[in-house]
């Protein structure tokens, strides 16, 4: 899973859900982040969105065998590992790396009890106190308790 915490706010995101959608946006104590999961390798990356007081938003892209993003706002292409703006309107920038952690889940949950766990949906799931009985991710369901 890849934990994340700004502020008071900490977020897992479990790595089986980050294996299927290995680009996931969502906000952290009110920051816009990316997280950028690179399967082959279990590499993962978060980034601030923003660039130039602006917020971004993301999209994967192909370009033959290397997955390239590009954000919607000016259609710069990025590269997801580095966080490097390759062409267009913002090439030569680069996203601001996030501090964030790589770990098994029960290390998480020691440590922050009170997080939140974010399935892909988007939708935020208090760990500590789900009573929900299942948690939609993609077409599987499962107890939301242990993401």
């Amino acid at each position: 899973m890849v934990g994340l915490r700004e502020g008071k706010e900490a977020l897992a995101i479990p790595a089986r859900a980050l294996k299927d959608n290995p680009l996931y946006q969502t906000t952290v104590g009110g920051e816009p982040l990316l997280v950028v999961f690179e399967p082959a390798s279990g590499t993962a990356r978060v980034f601030t969105r923003r660039v130039e007081g602006r917020t971004l938003t993301f999209e994967s892209v192909r370009r033959g065998p290397h997955l390239l993003l590009r954000d919607r706002e000016t259609s710069t292409v990025w590269s997801p590992l580095a966080g490097k703006a390759l062409e267009g309107a913002l090439a030569g920038r680069e996203l601001t790396p996030v501090q964030h952690t790589v770990s098994y889940w029960f290390v998480w949950s020691a440590y922050h009890p009170h997080h939140q766990s974010r399935a892909l949906t988007g939708c935020p799931l208090p760990a500590a106190r789900c009573t929900k009985p299942a948690c939609p991710v993609g077409a599987e369901r499962r107890p939301c308790r242990r993401p």
